[in-house]
């Protein structure tokens, strides 16, 4: 995928140097590179950046402690871990999320405003929407049919408008094409974000027969 990116993007291709698992940057002798399971083969490694996928399937803490203590020579390190909650509580993943300061680094929240615990809060959501409304003018409240029924019954006797809105082409398609016409308009303004910019060129779009459209999440 990386590849793929950095072949697709005519900066890129100008300064990295692509191999079969690895990404080179000869002007400044940096390396991005797929990494196996071993760990012991990683002790030699002084990262500036290392991203470790799907922490709950690690095979033990090792490969997670040798590559992120190997950014401690680096003025600025950066560690992503990506995951599932997975299935077993002793696991790795399971005591970052409990008590992030025994993995070394702190897992950063994309959602700030998260539900703390293993589980679903909907009372703290209710709380925190109803929070925001004392601050904002909430005209309305799109949410998932599937799996809401009490939150949204909840919400309205709040005094919100809830309007039911699915993961299919009949709630996608309408929003995705407006978006879509704003993008190639020139309309939008996410403040130069890089990481924004990177994430929305991940997005796939799929289209039906009739020509509605939606993101996919398909691979």
């Amino acid at each position: 995928m990386a590849k793929g990116l950095a072949e697709a993007s005519e900066p890129l291709r100008k300064r990295v140097k692509p191999f079969k698992r690895a990404l080179t940057v000869p002007s400044t002798a940096s390396s991005y590179k797929v990494l196996s399971s071993e760990a012991y083969t990683k002790h030699d490694l002084s990262a500036h950046g290392i991203v470790v996928d799907e922490v709950h399937a690690l095979p033990d803490r090792e490969l997670w402690d040798v590559p992120t203590t190997s950014t401690g020579a680096r003025r600025q390190p950066l560690t992503v871990a990506i995951t599932t909650a997975g299935f077993d509580r002793h696991s790795l993943c399971s005591s970052c999320t409990t008590t992030p300061a025994r993995c070394g680094t702190a897992f950063s929240r994309i959602r700030p405003d998260a539900p703390p615990g293993n589980v679903i809060d909907y009372d703290t959501i209710r709380a925190r929407i109803n929070e925001l409304a004392e601050r904002y003018h909430i005209k309305e409240i799109a949410i998932d049919r599937w799996n809401a029924t009490q939150l949204a019954t909840q919400l309205t006797g709040d005094g919100f408008e809830i309007i039911g809105f699915g993961q299919g082409f009949a709630s996608m398609s309408a929003p995705c094409k407006e978006l879509e016409k704003r993008v190639l308009g020139r309309e939008i303004n996410h403040g130069n974000h890089a990481v924004m910019r990177w994430m929305a060129s991940n997005v796939s779009v799929t289209m039906d027969a009739a020509g509605n459209m939606k993101a996919d999440k398909a691979k």
